[in-house]
């Protein structure tokens, strides 16, 4: 892991010291179709029903993984028409299959209270980000992981592929990188058969160049709408399971 040497940012009179590292795992961006396109009205119900829908998920994550929501995601980046999700480097691997719960539970989410009838995509790519603390003295990320993973969901012909594999507007696509991430930490000899209980099917990979000439390498995942797949339980689960029992 890289150190970025500290720096200083000036805004607005403010002067604000930045000491970050680089942390490499794995970025998840959640994207509402349309979202700019809606009323004023429109787009708070969407934006109630992304913030209610990502609560209900989180809520449930340390009942069924035994791990608390601080330990499996480090911070939730607000875009306007969607958000970043910047899991710990710890979850890295993860991050396709919590790409595919989350928008499982959105899409409940959707069918509870409307706002997302428009579609909801996803982008997953591990890659790099820095933390820096902003102007108003909130932790924000920058780096280019968040721009992989925003080219990746912008580019015309991944979308078309992606809506084609899914046969609607509610897809994940997941680069390579976070692919083989996610293939050496869920093992298709010890994950097929639980991973094909839940409809779980993947493309195959699609190039691309985007705009700026950078090389993408990308495939499209789909699994059933009704389930939600927690990460793996932590190593100190029994220790854990005790202490909850004398608690």
């Amino acid at each position: 892991m890289a150190t970025v040497p500290a720096a200083h940012i000036c805004a607005a009179g403010v002067t604000i010291r930045m000491d970050s590292r680089t942390i490499t795992t794995d970025i998840v961006l959640v994207d509402v179709a349309s979202f700019s396109e809606l009323s004023d009205d429109e787009q708070l119900v969407t934006a109630m029903a992304i913030n209610d829908g990502i609560k209900a998920f989180l809520n449930i994550m340390p009942a069924q993984s035994l791990m608390q929501v601080s330990e499996i995601v480090l911070a939730i980046i607000p875009t306007g028409d969607g958000f970043y999700v910047i899991l710990r480097e710890e979850m890295a691997g993860y991050g396709p299959l919590f790409a595919l719960s989350l928008r499982n539970d959105l899409l409940s989410e959707s069918r509870r209270r409307g706002g997302l009838e428009r579609g909801i995509r996803v982008a997953v790519h591990y890659g790099t980000a820095l933390p820096f603390v902003d102007a108003t003295g909130k932790e924000n990320y920058v780096g280019q992981g968040l721009n992989d993973c925003e080219r990746l969901l912008r580019h015309r012909s991944i979308r078309e592929k992606a809506m084609a594999f899914v046969g609607d507007r509610n897809y994940v696509i997941v680069s390579r990188d976070a692919w083989e991430r996610f293939a050496s930490g869920f093992p298709m000899e010890e994950f097929g058969d639980f991973l094909r209980m839940l409809a779980f099917r993947f493309s195959d990979e699609y190039d691309v160049t985007d705009h700026h000439g950078r090389h993408h390498v990308a495939r499209i995942l789909d699994v059933s709408r009704l389930v939600t797949i927690p990460p793996p339980r932590p190593h100190d689960a029994p220790e854990r399971i005790r202490r909850s029992n004398r608690n």
